[in-house]
């Protein structure tokens, strides 16, 4: 499992800084309320996981991981491909306005070094950029300028068990040479072969 509450503010943290977003109005996920828009800023910046896939056909690697003096438990460790949609929403109509700037400056700088830095702290990694698309629309009678591209995203998981989840362990077996309840097989060397 992905730690999302570690990895989504580290995301949201990055988009704002990349985009020049002021602190009180950061970069927010789709489904969160829409906070005050600082009139410098001219719009938004939302983001939103769009598909979350395994890497590899093992999708998951599983350790059995001994712990002295307690049983046995599995820790699953993996990589995923997720696809970050992030989308940029201005009404400014400029053809350079903030809102394609914006979208640039992220889509630009997604890959610096301290950008790379920051986000292998939580075990994430760009991929690829995907193109910048104008999606455009109207709003109770207004235009909104609006730019989407996606961030393929790897990110590395490991997890850490749940006191409930041991898988128990044999503790004590016994092994004999006793059959018991079968009765004697048949001796084929006494059978006469035609």
């Amino acid at each position: 499992m992905i730690n999302w509450t570690a990895v989504g503010p580290v995301l949201v943290d990055v988009v704002s800084k990349l985009g020049k977003l002021p602190k009180e109005s950061p970069a927010r996920w789709t489904d969160a309320k829409a906070g005050f828009i600082n009139p410098k800023q001219k719009g938004e910046v939302i983001l939103k996981i769009v598909s979350d896939e395994d890497i590899g056909s093992g999708a998951e690697t599983r350790y059995a991981t001994p712990t002295p003096g307690t049983q046995s438990y599995e820790v699953f460790v993996g990589q995923r491909r997720v696809q970050l949609e992030i989308r940029v929403e201005s009404q400014d109509h400029s053809y350079a306005g903030w809102c394609r700037t914006t979208a640039d400056r992220i889509r630009t700088f997604i890959n610096r070094s301290s950008v790379v830095d920051r986000l292998s702290t939580v075990n994430v990694s760009v991929a690829d950029v995907g193109a910048a698309r104008d999606v455009s629309y109207s709003f109770d009678g207004r235009r909104v300028n609006a730019v989407v591209f996606e961030l393929q995203l790897g990110i590395g998981y490991e997890t850490t068990p749940d006191k409930d989840d041991s898988i128990g362990v044999i503790e004590h077996a016994e092994v004999s040479s006793e059959l018991v309840g079968v009765g004697t097989p048949p001796n084929f060397t006494d059978v006469l072969m035609p």
